[in-house]
């Protein structure tokens, strides 16, 4: 028996088999198609319809693993986006800090909130870590008279690391 390589299907491929395959049935789908697509295929598919019809259309279907803790995660998401918004660099550490006491506050016991997880959680949250952000509004919270923003910011600038000092002056590209 040769080996074949495993395909992937894209999910408007899927459902254009699925229709083919309600119309004249999944065997002359097969014909049609395939094979691959196997009639056994096209029978998995003829159930996931539903849910291939929410899902994003230009990505391949089931993909990774979901989040245990997904209220945890999109608590967390907003979190980081916040602190981001105001300029603030946000580390691993905090980030699992974070986490761990909002688990505690929303009573999930086996949460440890380990550095795979903070990766993970990035990967799936579509975050990058090394992200030092300026924000696009005057930061006000260390100093109300402060009018430094993301395009008047200089990094190079005395003046400006020493009137706004809570802004990120390494990894900025500006």
């Amino acid at each position: 028996m040769s080996k074949t390589k495993r395909l992937a299907y894209k999910i408007p491929f899927k459902l254009e088999v699925v229709k083919y395959a309600k119309e004249h049935g999944n065997r002359a789908a097969e014909r049609h198609f395939g094979p691959p697509p196997t009639e056994k295929m096209i029978r998995e598919w003829r159930k996931q319809e539903d849910q291939l019809q929410k899902l994003d259309k230009t990505k391949h279907t089931f993909r990774g693993h979901a989040a245990k803790w997904p209220q945890l995660e999109m608590d967390m998401k907003e979190w980081i986006t916040l602190h981001r918004n105001m300029g603030f660099s946000v580390s691993t550490k905090m980030i699992i800090y974070e986490a761990k006491r909002i688990a505690v506050e929303k009573g999930i016991k086996d949460f440890t909130g380990s550095p795979s997880w903070c990766y993970r959680f990035m990967r799936r949250s579509g975050l990058a870590m090394s992200s030092c952000v300026l924000p696009s509004t005057p930061c006000l919270l260390c100093d109300p008279t402060c009018s430094i923003t993301a395009s008047s910011y200089n990094a190079g600038c005395l003046f400006c690391t020493a009137l706004c000092s809570n802004l990120p002056v390494s990894g900025y590209q500006g």
